[in-house]
């Protein structure tokens, strides 16, 4: 655990390095020597660097949006899309569902090491599931459990005396835990656009199914 540990570190300690605007930048997430060693470190990028597009920015607000609005409720998000450059759809599924576009969802994996950094910089608990491991980030601490016992066990969160689902960074790309409701998380499944492996907690949750647009000229020039 240590390499996560320094991840996490790293986020908590250090002042926000995250821009905010609608303006395309880079993002070192760690240390070269450190990212390397990670599960989400991006294999197509320059060093240990990531490029934050403005659908990066919008989808991470768009997230704590939807989840303000649920409520406590464990409704929770599906990022779909082929690998790499693809096409994919958004629905909407809780009402009123009814607009289909098509798109495409570059980088779904990476997102999840920006959202990771960005959750534990706003000091919020998070779980980063992938094939093998749960790894819980909280108080301070990097906790790790086989992909075998799913969700179980999770501290309770509690803010203004409310229930909150802890937030779950989940890439299925070669499976992991199963997601039902009574899950103590509120999830972010990263997945090709297979339905097999998100239609039944999509279903039992009513998840938003979202995708990422297409990198834009600006985009293509920085990256």
């Amino acid at each position: 655990m240590g390499v996560y540990q320094q991840f996490y570190d790293h986020w908590r300690d250090s002042p926000s390095k995250f821009r905010d605007t609608s303006t395309t930048y880079t993002l070192s997430l760690m240390d070269p020597d450190i990212e390397s060693k990670l599960s989400i470190s991006p294999k197509h990028t320059t060093g240990n660097k990531i490029l934050v597009t403005r659908a990066y920015e919008d989808m991470h607000h768009r997230l704590l949006r939807l989840r303000g609005n649920d409520k406590g409720r464990t409704q929770g998000v599906v990022i779909t899309g082929q690998p790499g450059i693809g096409g994919s759809i958004i629905t909407r599924s809780a009402p009123p569902a009814t607009s289909h576009r098509c798109m495409s969802a570059p980088g779904k994996t990476t997102f999840l090491g920006f959202m990771l950094a960005r959750l534990i910089s706003a000091k919020q608990i998070v779980v980063l599931c992938n094939s093998t491991k749960v790894l819980l980030f909280y108080c301070g601490r990097v906790y790790s459990q086989e992909a075998s016992l799913g969700f179980r066990g999770l501290p309770i969160n509690q803010h203004n005396a409310q229930y909150c689902p802890i937030w779950a960074l989940v890439d299925s790309r070669k499976g992991g835990p199963n997601i039902i409701r009574s899950s103590n998380i509120w999830p972010i499944q990263t997945s090709s656009p297979n339905p097999d492996r998100w239609k039944e907690w999509r279903k039992q949750n009513g998840a938003v199914v979202l995708g990422m647009p297409l990198w834009d000229t600006d985009d293509l020039v920085k990256g």
